[in-house]
């Protein structure tokens, strides 16, 4: 018997990708990977998400340079609205959300079953006491 077989270590990659494959499969994983490619792929939207980051890094310059005016910060602050407010970008969150709330409750049932924190644990990267 393998090292890999006899730790249980097969059968937990199993239920992991059975578990994955589930989760994909809702509705809810499903609308976000779709807002996530129209959030990637819209033309109108790259091109205020580009006006944001000209804006941006205009702000930014001025900050620096110690020349900082009202009207860089007004237009960022429209720019970073226009773009918050975009129909696609508030599809993208509301669907984000969603999802966010489906791990957050799975973990709490995972948590629950083995009566500590998954998350939390499986994002522990070093030292015992982190």
């Amino acid at each position: 018997m393998s090292e890999a077989n006899s730790d249980g270590r097969d059968e937990v990659w199993k239920g992991v990708r059975a578990f994955a494959a589930a989760l994909q499969a809702t509705p809810a994983l499903r609308r976000f990977a779709e807002a996530q490619e129209r959030l990637r792929t819209d033309a109108e939207l790259r091109i205020l998400q580009d006006a944001l980051r000209s804006k941006s890094e205009t702000f930014r310059l001025a900050q620096q340079e110690g020349s900082l005016r009202p009207e860089p910060l007004r237009e960022l602050r429209e720019a970073q609205a226009t773009v918050q407010g975009h129909p696609i970008v508030q599809e993208f969150t509301a669907a984000r959300d969603v999802v966010v709330a489906l791990v957050r409750a799975t973990n709490a049932e995972i948590s629950g079953l083995l009566g500590l924190d998954f998350a939390r644990l499986a994002g522990r990267s070093g030292g015992c006491c982190s």
